[in-house]
């Protein structure tokens, strides 16, 4: 399960689900506006849209995608590793 703030449903428009199964609920319009990325990847929401929110899955692993959420989301004192550190976690993951 993910960590505060993106472990409520509730406050969320969109899921990230990651290769480990791991979901981040979060809010589109926040990802659109900090990340290139994400606006040139995640749909836009359009104005009268009420499904279910959709589940979007990434390839990342939940050890690399929680810090860039992070960094998007402008959280008070982000704990952030080197990348380094995150891919040697990342590997007990692969095949």
């Amino acid at each position: 399960m993910s960590s505060h703030p993106f472990n409520d449903p509730a406050n969320s428009n969109i899921t990230l689900r990651t290769s480990d199964n791991v979901d981040f609920y979060v809010n589109q319009t926040i990802l659109l506006e900090a990340s290139p990325f994400f606006a040139s990847t995640l749909p836009r929401p359009t104005p009268n849209e009420t499904a279910i929110n959709p589940i979007i899955d990434v390839p990342e692993y939940s050890i690399i995608l929680d810090p860039i959420l992070r960094l998007c989301y402008s959280v008070k004192n982000p704990t952030i590793t080197v990348i380094n550190d995150h891919k040697t976690k990342a590997s007990q993951f692969s095949d």
